[in-house]
């Protein structure tokens, strides 16, 4: 049950705390991983594959003296980025298709330096979609949370890399189970709420998230400090109402990573069976295609690991509703995130995720495309 403290400390998100327990203590689990539902190779993904640009070369002045040619994938090849997601998951079996992905990040890790950097992306965003078809009515481009409700990882990833020019290969999947046994394991996480009404509506959620979890936390009776549940967390993380909205909710996700982190690795250095049966626990409950080694040299590296800074994307955008013109007039998204001229989005996304690298960047025509569709159809500009 969640016991109330009269003590104020900063909230730990669910998702992320599952995640990072994963890259702990993947040395420690290898018998558990077996029962992971892992996908030994995707189905085709795009991924993208920059090549070389010529850039001007300049002097401490600014002037330029001349031009190089620069690979852009080997300037940013020591970047390991990792899609992790969390499902709306009401039917526990299906985990990397059929459900809308309540959170979509991108994990970046540096492997040269151990610096990990992260970027949520809104769920809500307009980006053009992989493989639409018939199940999405025709729509070339809708929220980016529903491909994978209509299709699979495969087609997430793709339609991640796709949009934001990214060459993103491995994936993790998590539902409300694997969260809930996850946090439970770990004894609970402290959270204070200080909202009546996030508690109002994160009550409303909890009820549902019993339910399909099959485990059953009480409801929380006025604000304060909590240590929660499993259920309780996941209730509590999904509450983008009371005036947080998605910005806010992704905003808390990730200021409280660096604190979990560091609860997990004390707990890797005295109490290290108590991760490892977290993570076993969850197992079941979790979709990769990374392999027991890639997991197991997660783990190894993790100790070194430090957030380095964290974001929302898109970093400039309008809330509200587009008219969809391309598909038809008659059908529009209601609710869409509309980044305000994509193209300079992904630029910024780039300059944030590789800083060294920011000069060699070159923006494909395809997202010029993509950006004047949205531009066009929402009538959203910079």
């Amino acid at each position: 049950m969640g016991n109330r403290k009269r003590k104020h400390r900063e909230p730990l998100f669910w998702l992320e705390a599952a995640f990072i327990v994963l890259l702990l203590a993947g040395a420690y689990v290898i018998g558990s991983y077996a029962r992971a539902k892992k996908s030994d190779s995707l189905q085709e993904v795009f991924v993208a594959d920059h090549g070389t640009n010529v850039v001007e070369v300049t002097d401490a002045q600014g002037t330029i003296t001349g031009s190089e040619v620069v690979d852009y994938d080997e300037l940013i090849s020591d970047y390991r980025n990792i899609l992790l997601v969390g499902v709306d998951a009401r039917d526990q079996k299906r985990i990397d298709r059929g459900a809308n992905a309540d959170v979509i990040m991108i994990v970046s890790i540096n492997e040269s330096t151990g610096k990990i950097r992260l970027i949520s992306v809104l769920r809500d965003t307009l980006l053009r979609l992989e493989n639409p078809g018939s199940y999405h009515k025709g729509r070339l481009y809708d929220k980016a949370n529903s491909q994978l409700c209509y299709t699979d990882i495969a087609d997430m990833i793709s339609m991640i890399n796709r949009n934001l020019d990214l060459n993103i290969k491995d994936y993790i999947v998590l539902n409300w189970l694997a969260a809930a046994q996850v946090v439970d394991t770990l004894g609970g996480i402290e959270v204070s709420i200080e909202n009546p009404e996030v508690i109002r509506y994160m009550n409303g959620y909890l009820t549902e998230v019993n339910q399909q979890t099959g485990i059953w936390s009480e409801q929380l009776d006025g604000s304060g400090t909590y240590n929660l549940t499993g259920t309780q967390a996941v209730a509590f993380c999904r509450v983008r109402y009371a005036g947080l909205g998605d910005v806010g909710r992704t905003g808390n996700q990730r200021m409280i990573i660096e604190r979990c982190l560091k609860k997990v690795k004390e707990l890797i250095l005295t109490k290290p069976t108590t991760v490892v049966r977290a993570v076993s626990i969850g197992m079941d409950s979790i979709a990769t295609n990374l392999s027991m080694l890639e997991l197991g040299n997660l783990a190894f590296q993790a100790g070194d690991f430090e957030i380095e800074e964290s974001i929302s994307f898109p970093f400039q955008y309008e809330a509200g509703e587009y008219l969809g013109q391309i598909y038809d007039l008659t059908k529009g998204v209601k609710d869409a995130v509309v980044a305000r001229e994509l193209a300079d989005n992904v630029v910024q996304l780039h300059a944030y995720l590789y800083p060294e690298a920011a000069y060699a960047y070159h923006l494909p025509e395809e997202i010029k495309r993509i950006s004047e569709d949205i531009a066009w159809m929402s009538d959203v500009k910079k």
